[in-house]
């Protein structure tokens, strides 16, 4: 144990640090990487609700016009005199 422990001693550091700080480096960059993962899914998401939100309406306005458009009899009437439903 003590033969182990001062050969650690004696050890070179410069590629126990280079290796050290590459790890360090690689695991800032696997934790930047998953950020930006989460952060461009949640703006994904944001932006397919807003989507979904202005179709929708869209959707209901078109709905309310048709329904505004059958209860007036001059809407129902074609340009040829002939009614539509």
């Amino acid at each position: 144990m003590i033969t182990l422990a001062l050969a650690f001693a004696r050890a070179n550091w410069k590629p126990i640090a280079l290796v050290v700080g590459l790890l360090a480096i690689l695991a800032w960059h696997k934790v930047q990487v998953r950020n930006a993962w989460y952060e461009g899914r949640a703006a994904l998401v944001a932006e397919q609700a807003a989507e979904a939100k202005r179709r929708n309406d869209n959707a209901n306005a078109a709905n309310d016009a048709a329904a505004e458009c059958a209860r007036d009899p001059a809407c129902l009437m074609q340009s040829d005199g002939h009614r539509r439903d």
